[in-house]
């Protein structure tokens, strides 16, 4: 293999000088007045695209892996680095926090995604699976210290550029930034060819102001952070929070992926708020799905609130948000009743149905749905 060709990948990690492509600013402008567009550099855009910068304003570590080319555009460079090192170890899990940054410097939020096409690794190594991703763009956060497991809620999802997914879009509003990080995974990638981890080489960016990827509390916010949450304060008529989660049906649902689509607001110290809706992928379509939650608006102090959705399809997402502002395609639940007024319990969330019944808490610490 030709070192100085390899692209993000073993032995010279690189990925070219290629510039990020990004969509969904202004596709016209049409007005009686004299007007005037100004085309800028990436970091000066509506868009901005430039080196990650930490929390103290100072450029991070690894945002040194980022220029500009003759065109103003972001590029990324992991190529010799000046001090002998020429690319990410083979058989091995690479990452860089805070490579990147995106921000919103227009006028009203935006959900933004990201696209690219990794080969897919031909053996397993490092807790991955042969067939994984070889790369990946994730969120700052994702990643603890010591460890090179990601959380999933915060890995940009490769396959498409999707400002309505709330699994994979992350929410800026005007002003905020989210940084970017890569993570190589190079088991069973031989480094004697020539070999990219990344087809085309090519990273591309969507933003769009209609995008539906987190809940809008009220300015049209998100997760300022990064974090795909909404930074809306909670006044009343935000869809409350939900507990856990309960699946029926006549035989055992089988659950492979339940997690967290949506969460409210941050908090002061910017942690995000519980959760307002649960995607899911099941065996099989299920007869009922509950969701618990704090009770809402409308209901009575102290009271809490069952959600009920009944002949609901294998997979999907489903949410406390109310039928006018859920994305196209969620489920809404059609029964709401409290818990004063139902036989139901947390204990037993199906009690009317001769239903076989699974439940996913919501586990503050852990941020996650955990089955009982």
């Amino acid at each position: 293999m030709k070192r100085r060709e390899f692209i993000l990948g073993t032995g010279a990690a690189s990925l070219g000088g290629s510039a990020l492509i990004g969509t969904g600013a202004f596709s016209r402008v049409a007005s009686q007045r004299e007007v005037g567009v100004e085309v800028v550099g990436d970091p000066e855009a509506y868009l901005g695209f430039d080196a990650c910068r930490g929390d103290d304003g100072d450029p991070t570590p690894n945002s040194e892996f980022v220029g500009l080319d003759a065109r103003g555009r972001i590029a990324i460079d992991m190529g010799p680095s000046g001090a002998g090192g020429t690319g990410v170890n083979g058989d091995a899990i690479t990452s860089f926090d805070g490579v990147f940054q995106i921000s919103n410097q227009g006028k009203t939020r935006a959900c933004v995604d990201l696209e690219y096409d990794p080969v897919d690794m031909p053996e397993s190594g490092g807790g991955l699976d042969a067939g994984d991703p070889s790369v990946v763009f994730y969120q700052a956060g994702a990643r603890d210290e010591g460890s090179s497991a990601l959380d999933d809620a915060l890995v940009f999802d490769p396959a498409s550029a999707d400002p309505d997914d709330p699994k994979s879009a992350v929410s800026l509003p005007v002003g905020e930034s989210v940084c970017v990080g890569i993570q190589t995974r190079t088991f069973g990638i031989d480094g004697t060819n020539d070999t990219s981890l990344l087809d085309g080489d090519r990273l591309r960016i969507v933003a769009d102001t209609d995008g539906q990827c987190a809940v809008d509390g009220g300015d049209g916010g998100g997760g300022g952070g990064g974090d795909g949450t909404d930074d809306g304060e909670d006044d009343g008529g935000a869809p409350p929070d939900i507990s856990f989660v309960a699946f029926g049906n006549e035989s055992e649902p089988g659950l492979d992926d339940v997690e967290a689509a949506e969460r409210k607001g941050a908090d002061a110290d910017g942690s995000a708020g519980g959760p307002v809706s649960v995607a899911f992928e099941a065996a099989a379509p299920l007869d009922e799905v509950v969701l618990f939650t704090g009770g809402g608006p409308g209901a009575p102090p102290g009271d809490q609130r069952f959600l009920v959705a009944t002949d609901v399809p294998a997979s999907g997402v489903i949410t406390t948000r109310d039928a006018a502002t859920a994305p196209d395609g969620w489920i809404v639940p059609d029964e709401s009743v409290l818990r004063s007024e139902t036989p139901r319990e947390p204990s037993d969330p199906c009690p009317d149905h001769e239903l076989a019944s699974v439940k996913f808490e919501w586990d503050e610490a852990d941020e996650r749905f955990a089955g009982e």
